[in-house]
């Protein structure tokens, strides 16, 4: 299973839609508090987390923070629009920083993919 947390339905609906067609089950939050009622009932097999969200610029990254204590080895990709992401990388091998504009709900999948290969 697979918790995507993101808050822009227009985001929610492509990923969603691509994830199911490609055999994989997805669970959406929109917000904090949803995701991790969500951790606590599911066991994931990987998390997309968006970093922007409404509460926060950052939310995400605090979102991500936590998540991480709990769950150190599940595969976790880091979505986001901002330009300033690129420059920084996460010394965490189970974590990608994907920008949205750069990849396609096909991309996303792949990367996913890929990460639960190495598992």
């Amino acid at each position: 299973m697979i918790i995507m947390l993101d808050d822009e339905p227009y985001f929610i609906a492509a990923y969603k839609d691509v994830f199911e067609l490609e055999g994989y089950e997805v669970s959406i939050s929109q917000n904090e508090d949803e995701f991790f009622k969500m951790l606590n009932s599911i066991n994931p097999t990987a998390v997309i987390i968006d970093i922007m969200l409404h509460t926060g610029y950052d939310a995400g990254l605090d979102v991500y923070g936590r998540f991480r204590r709990l769950y150190p080895v599940v595969p976790a990709i880091l979505l986001t629009n901002r330009e300033d992401m690129k420059s920084i990388s996460i010394n965490d091998p189970f974590t990608k920083i994907l920008l949205k504009r750069d990849i396609t709900p096909i991309d996303l999948v792949d990367s996913i993919r890929s990460m639960l290969k190495k598992e």
